[in-house]
């Protein structure tokens, strides 16, 4: 069996800095623009996929979806009837309302399309704000890293997204005066704090997305930063400050 927990699966981005970057033509276009899900190549009835509406429609709908075969849908079922029962009665009316009557299939990808065309912009943007703030380049990775280079040093490195609304910033704590190596969460949440209480930004510590506690020193090292959010001036101030707290940090002050 196959679970397939794709929330981000609509919110699919091209390459950062590629000419595909343009609104999709057709429905055609933008459906074979996605990376095929794997009920696409089951055979045997093997997938369960977890779709959502609270990433492409609004968060506080709190619901979502799932494609599977008849055997498990069945069961599923059973097991709602007796545990969570049902999302709220108020957001599956609006979202049949909005599907079944406003917008139909059509309106639906319609949707879809300019959802995905606008994030593309604020990735876009959000990771020109941070080439201009600590000159970007390209790391030599085969993985096509960017890594932040400032005054000799690599402080920072991320993956231009491409799906999703989030940007993953990994510090480059091998870099800083004080790591021995095991620390990475005493530090981390020093430049956290920092961040928060001298620069009022408010970022995830990627600590809190670790899956166990073997994780979690290597989690430490990361920030996880929305763009699905925020005018590009506050996008620019955001990039500003984080970059005051990163330099700052590095100076292996406390």
């Amino acid at each position: 069996m196959i679970v397939e927990d794709d929330p981000y699966y609509f919110l699919q981005m091209p390459d950062y800095g590629s000419e595909n970057n343009r609104y999709p033509a057709s429905e055609t276009e933008f459906l074979e623009s996605l990376i095929p899900s794997y009920l696409r190549i089951d055979v045997d009835g093997r997938v369960l996929r977890c779709d959502s509406f609270s990433k492409v429609i609004a968060p506080g709908s709190r619901a979502g979806w799932i494609t599977a075969a008849p055997i498990f849908i069945e069961r599923l079922t059973r097991h709602a009837e007796v545990g969570t029962q049902a999302t709220s009665g108020w957001a599956q009316s609006f979202i049949a309302k909005l599907l079944v009557d406003e917008w139909k299939m059509s309106g639906w990808i319609e949707w879809l399309k300019g959802l995905g065309f606008e994030y593309t912009k604020r990735r876009d943007y959000i990771v020109g704000a941070m080439n201009e703030e600590f000159d970007v380049s390209p790391a030599s990775t085969e993985e096509g890293d960017y890594v932040v280079l400032s005054r000799g040093k690599s402080l920072i490195s991320f993956v231009p997204p491409m799906a999703g609304m989030f940007l993953w910033i990994r510090v480059a704590l091998e870099e800083h005066p004080r790591y021995d190596g095991e620390n990475a969460v005493e530090l981390m949440d020093e430049l956290w704090k920092r961040i928060a209480v001298k620069e009022d930004l408010l970022i995830a510590p990627g600590r809190m997305f670790a899956a166990g506690d073997e994780q979690r020193e290597e989690a430490a090292k990361y920030f996880k930063v929305a763009f699905s959010v925020g005018e590009k001036k506050e996008v620019d101030e955001m990039v500003k400050r984080f970059g005051r707290a990163v330099r700052w940090f590095f100076k292996g002050k406390t």
